[in-house]
């Protein structure tokens, strides 16, 4: 736990004061984020039944989520820009330099596991009444939107930490979560490059969590809001870079892509995915601390400008 504690105090130097524009691009998700939600919505609303719009919508602000966060870290990296590569948290070659055939084999995963899984588990959801959100024109308030989505970063946090090391024993990582590691250097579009099952029982079911608790004191929009932070997230942690103007890690003990980026090259620990507190309190992160003093004596090392090792 004092190593955590260490760490993060050290990540806040790091941060500076860029972590004021961390906070506002957050607060993009439960301030501008609903209101670019509803007319879409409502033309659906207008259009189709709850279960139809249901569907569609989860379909389309995962899809557009994932896209749009994917692409602008993928620009980034493409312009190998020296102020931006030092914020590289791996020098080593993007994958698509020296592995073409997975990047392949990751747009196979992406495609069943977005356009086939995601729209059956969403019809499933409803039908059963596991997902019971609020769909009503009266829309939640700013700071309701806001509270529920920390509320469903904890209860993501408990059961994707719980299920992904449970995905690290056994059959269940030979058989199931083997496949997300085929990926020791990570990428934003790995982020959801998992076998189906895991993409349902960890994926799915980790961003589902809070929904399923809150059930009808959830609106349907602060669902989708969270839904879309989280994606960003995800593909944050995977993306290479760890930018301090970064949303995904302005709050305390938050995961960061240095956090994740060693559970993908050491492939042990590290499983939280919102907060590093269940890994320190379970003694779950091996080596992650000493790594990080070891690259650096301030714990976060900037990776050389434009580097890239083979």
């Amino acid at each position: 736990m004092k190593e955590m504690l260490d760490y993060e105090k050290e990540r806040w130097k790091e941060k500076g004061p860029y972590w004021v524009f961390g906070i506002a691009l957050f607060m993009f998700y439960p301030l501008v984020l609903p209101e670019l939600i509803k007319p879409l919505y409502e033309f659906l609303l207008s259009h189709f039944d709850e279960c139809i719009t249901f569907v569609l919508l989860i379909q389309i602000v995962h899809h557009v989520s994932y896209a749009l966060h994917c692409a602008i870290l993928i620009v980034i990296a493409l312009l190998k820009n020296p102020s931006l590569e030092k914020f590289r948290v791996n020098p080593s070659s993007w994958p698509w330099e020296v592995d073409m055939p997975l990047i392949k084999r990751n747009a196979v995963t992406l495609f069943v596991n977005f356009f086939l899984i995601n729209p059956i588990v969403a019809y499933v959801g409803y039908k059963t009444d596991l997902f019971s959100t609020r769909f009503e024109t009266v829309y939640p308030s700013f700071t309701e939107v806001l509270w529920q989505i920390l509320f469903c970063m904890v209860t993501e946090d408990i059961w994707s930490y719980t299920f992904h090391a449970l995905n690290h024993y056994g059959p269940l990582y030979r058989n199931i979560h083997k496949k997300h590691h085929q990926y020791n250097i990570t990428i934003g579009i790995s982020a959801e490059y998992a076998h189906p099952i895991e993409f349902i029982m960890v994926n799915i079911a980790a961003l589902s969590t809070g929904v399923i608790i809150l059930r009808k004191r959830m609106h349907y929009i602060s669902f989708l809001s969270y839904m879309s932070y989280r994606i960003g997230d995800t593909v944050d942690q995977h993306g290479g870079y760890e930018f301090p103007i970064s949303p995904f890690s302005i709050l305390p003990f938050a995961t960061t892509a240095h956090f994740h980026d060693y559970h993908h090259s050491a492939n042990i620990g590290n499983y939280g995915s919102q907060f590093a507190i269940l890994d320190a309190m379970f003694n779950t992160s091996p080596g992650f601390y000493n790594h990080m003093k070891k690259r650096n004596k301030k714990y976060v090392k900037r990776a050389p400008q434009g580097s890239h090792t083979e």
